[in-house]
């Protein structure tokens, strides 16, 4: 069978029209029996549509250790970016690379953040809720640690109070830069994550993100419409009023549309018009 499907949108709003435009023959003792189908589907939308055959842009953190990125199109360039996983256990900023997605000419820096800090010596003269301030590397904000357990004065266990934003980040174990209380000589060991990736040049000409489409169906729109042989009209989610042969149309006419409606979900980027597939 070949699906035709029209889209319009205006704004943030969507309309697409999604009907047969080749049948075999078994489909068309169908359409004999019931008429042409027609179905109908609008409402509100997040995201982009999407050409078929277009990719995002893939960002890559060098090391493999678990960090993952997404890039962040407007009118093909790259103006920022989405850190969806920090990883975990960098030994230094790790280089970052956009490939892919049409375009040219982006490039992109990381910075780190501690994901945990654990304490590598006690020192001593120290008391639960005193803060630290880690020492060394490069940073807009350094880490900050809380006391939460000492033993005799001696650190047992702290808590990040301030991740950090470090551009280059200091050997392990750190030392204690300054304290709000007296303790003196603590060390610790950070395990360090992505904190954020920020763009150095936007470049030009890459594909949206891909976004899915968030689709609501009013009712009374899901709904097949027939022309012969008398304009019948079948509720799409109706399992009792419709008789068998409607049933059966409805089941195998409107799956077959709802797989084209879960494939443009997956598409991007704004664009109106006609376009056939076969399914």
């Amino acid at each position: 069978m070949k699906i035709r499907k029209t889209i319009d949108r205006v704004a943030d709003r969507y309309h697409v029209l999604t009907e047969i435009a080749g049948t075999s023959a078994s489909e068309e003792q169908l359409i004999s029996d019931h008429g042409e189908p027609l179905v109908e589907c609008g409402g509100a939308f997040s995201g982009n549509l999407t050409r078929p055959g277009e990719t995002a842009p893939v960002v890559t953190v060098a090391g493999s250790l678990g960090a993952a990125v997404t890039a962040n199109v407007v009118d093909g360039e790259i103006t920022s970016y989405t850190v969806q996983a920090p990883g975990s256990g960098y030994t230094a900023v790790p280089a970052v690379t956009i490939t892919g997605g049409n375009g040219t000419g982006a490039t992109a820096d990381a910075t780190l953040k501690a994901i945990s800090v654990a304490v590598s010596l006690g020192g001593s003269g120290y008391v639960v809720n005193d803060t630290i301030v880690l020492d060394a590397g490069t940073f807009v904000t350094p880490v900050t640690v809380k006391v939460d357990a000492v033993t005799l004065g001696v650190i047992t266990a702290v808590s990040i109070v301030t991740a950090g934003n470090y551009s280059a980040i200091p050997s392990n174990p750190v030392d204690q830069d300054t304290t709000s209380g007296v303790g003196i000589n603590a060390k610790f060991t950070v395990t360090w994550g992505v904190n954020t990736v920020l763009p150095d040049a936007v470049g030009a000409d890459y594909w949206t993100v891909p976004t899915p489409i968030s689709f609501t169906f009013p009712t009374k729109q899901r709904r097949l419409i027939t022309d012969f042989p008398d304009k019948r009209v079948f509720d799409l989610a109706d399992d009792v009023n419709a008789d068998l042969q409607a049933k059966l149309y409805s089941d195998t006419i409107h799956d077959r549309i709802l797989s084209e409606l879960t494939t443009l979900r997956a598409k991007q980027n704004p664009f109106e018009g006609e376009t056939t597939l076969t399914i």
